[in-house]
């Protein structure tokens, strides 16, 4: 029998006996190459495989140790992981302290390498705190079935050059048949990175495993809470939120969001996004600046944990027993309000630049601090979310306008379809406008459309004062298709700004040459000039 085969069925029966499995080996005794052994591919050119690399090392009763008759002759992928048993407990001691790591039933929503839905584990005596559970998942997966890297040494007598005589880390698996294996974790190899000593209660042989396999369990308990305090969906499919209000200590109104009453209308015009600010004035929303604020408590990650089963003590510390801001989110699906609550921000001690606030969910048990610059809430204004867009009702939803300027102009137009129709549909030569009565080219009174949407705010009004006088521009138009009637008008408020009112109240601050623009385009409906379109 070929010497290198013979070794192979010698180590088998070796490491059965120790209750491992059989990996392939890097043989390197090249004295009987004959012909025999040219049969057998357990050659040196065939097989590059580290001295005991595969061996099971940590398995319950049921599993099966791989026979030599099973290693495949060549370099192909041959790892072999048998089924295994369902921890019932790990228990886990390291530099941080010792917990115990308990299963709690299977969680359909995720499914292992076999197809099954996987096991949920929890840390003991944190039931009632919501943990990463695919992270403690990874303590029981990474080293139910490990294998060996490679054997290091056999009958070891000083477990000490490999840092087992004081291990980094003891952990004993509890299997649900009631099989325990207990190993200990040493330092990490110096000749090989990414590998760290390994040994087996029982069995004075020392191996290496794959340092990833290990990294958590380095970690404490709070480490494995769940600093995603509101679960984002997979598939973007968050429930529509209906309503956010913020309330700050550093503004004497609260801002509120409410989601739009023609949000899912792709004819009633309006803005892209779905939700508009009611408070403290109507305005829409940029999408790409309110995204965070509408929705950004799904999925909102604290960087670390301040407290967990926190005390009406913790709470004061944390400044939270009178909180700086408080968010409000009403979402459908809830059947109450999700509320987080924000302490004043504050400098780690540690680096200047780190401003942080601590923050929890109004009747949790868990306090998390997070980076100022991560919050959305703590800090916006109306203005920096809103879309300063004026008017938004689509151009032939309009069914009469009127336009009437400061040195006494007025223009009343009215717009009907030709045919029975979706008038947000329609194109210019679907419609007959007229002008004072007169029909005119409805596509002119488009093109004035197109400019009068163009008015944006500058910045929000909230306390000015309306001047007397008439407006320099002023604007009355019915939607139809919402059934709502508003008017806009233009005030000059100084020499660069307008006020801009809308429905009597002021709203933002304007550019004044915008309006003057406007004014001057409404006294071309008289020639056959084109629109300026363009203002400074």
């Amino acid at each position: 029998m070929n010497k290198q085969l013979k070794g192979i069925i010698g180590l088998g029966a070796v490491l059965v006996v120790l209750g491992g499995g059989l990996a392939a080996l890097k043989l390197t005794d090249n004295s009987d190459k004959d012909s025999s052994s040219s049969s057998s591919e357990f050659t040196e050119e065939k097989t590059t495989r580290v001295y005991g690399e595969g061996i099971v090392l940590v398995e319950d009763s049921t599993a099966q140790p791989i026979t030599p008759d099973q290693i495949p002759p060549d370099d192909t992928d041959w790892h072999m992981h048998p089924a295994q048993g369902i921890v019932e407990t790990l228990d886990i001691t390291n530099e941080e302290g010792q917990f115990t790591v308990v299963k709690v039933g299977y969680d359909e929503t995720r499914i292992d390498e076999a197809g099954n839905p996987a096991m949920n584990y929890t840390i003991k005596g944190y039931e009632d705190v919501s943990m990463d559970m695919p992270l403690i998942g990874t303590l029981v997966d990474n080293v139910n079935g490990i294998t060996a890297a490679s054997v290091i040494e056999e009958n070891c007598k000083d477990l000490s050059k490999f840092g087992l005589d004081a291990p980094a880390i003891t952990a004993e698996m509890k299997f649900e048949d009631g099989v325990v294996r207990k190993y200990y974790v040493g330092i990490k190899n110096p000749a090989t990175p990414g590998q760290t000593y390994f040994k087996i209660d029982g069995n004075d042989t020392v191996y290496t495993v794959s340092d990833s396999k290990l990294a958590n369990y380095y970690k404490k308990p709070d480490d494995f809470i769940n600093r995603q305090m509101l679960e984002k969906s997979s598939d973007n499919n968050d429930p529509i939120v209906r309503s956010v209000v913020i309330e700050r200590d550093d503004i004497d109104y609260n801002i509120v969001i409410e989601y739009g009453k023609n949000s899912d209308d792709s004819n009633a015009g309006g803005s892209s996004a779905k939700h508009e600010l009611i408070e403290p004035v109507h305005a829409y929303l940029a999408v790409e600046r309110s995204e965070s604020v509408t929705n950004g408590m799904f999925g909102f990650t604290a960087d670390t944990v301040y407290a967990v089963h926190c005390t009406d003590d913790d709470i004061k510390n944390a400044g939270l027993d009178d909180p700086y801001c408080r968010v409000t989110m009403k979402c459908d699906g809830a059947d109450e309000p999700y509320v987080m609550i924000f302490s004043k921000v504050y400098t780690n001690e540690d680096d200047e630049t780190d401003r942080r606030t601590n923050v929890m969910l109004e009747g949790g048990n868990v306090i998390y601090t997070i980076s100022e610059s991560l919050v959305p809430w703590i800090n916006v204004m109306p203005i920096d979310i809103a879309s300063r867009l004026i008017m938004t009702s689509q151009v032939w939803n309009i069914d009469s306008m009127i336009y009437e300027t400061a040195d006494g102009r007025r223009e009343e137009f009215k717009i009907t379809p030709k045919k029975n129709m979706v008038r947000a549909n329609g194109d210019s030569d679907d419609f007959d406008v007229t002008r004072n009565g007169k029909l005119i080219d409805s596509e002119r009174y488009r093109r004035l459309y197109s400019f009068l949407v163009q008015s944006n705010g500058e910045e929000f009004a909230l306390d000015a004062e309306i001047p007397s006088g008439k407006p320099m521009v002023s604007v009355e138009y019915n939607d139809c298709y919402l059934n709502e009637k508003h008017t806009v008008e233009f005030y000059d408020y100084s020499a660069m700004k307008t006020l801009i009112v809308f429905d009597g109240s002021p709203k933002f601050y304007g550019v004044k040459s915008y309006a003057q623009t406007l004014a001057d385009n409404i006294a071309r409906l008289d020639t056959n000039e084109e629109f300026v379109t363009t203002w400074k």
